[in-house]
């Protein structure tokens, strides 16, 4: 968490593009139960008490997992 929103259609967006995917997106209808249309982790408390400070922005942490996992994924 970065204490910044991220949309789940800009997630797919980035994830996309730093991996080179073109499949397209397949949007299915909200299940039942999923009453909650935003979600939002706040880190306040943790800068507040742990003194948490992000070292990474979503991009970069996208990117930096995406490398480990295709250099890592066969061993």
């Amino acid at each position: 968490a970065g204490g910044k929103e991220t949309k789940i259609n800009n997630l797919v967006f980035k994830i996309n593009q730093i991996t080179g995917n073109k499949a397209p997106v397949i949007y299915k209808k909200r299940r039942a139960w999923d009453h909650v249309i935003r979600r939002f982790g706040c880190i306040e408390k943790s800068k507040k008490i742990l003194k948490y400070k992000p070292k990474h922005t979503i991009d970069d942490g996208i990117e930096k997992t995406y490398r480990w996992l295709k250099e890592n994924v066969h061993k």
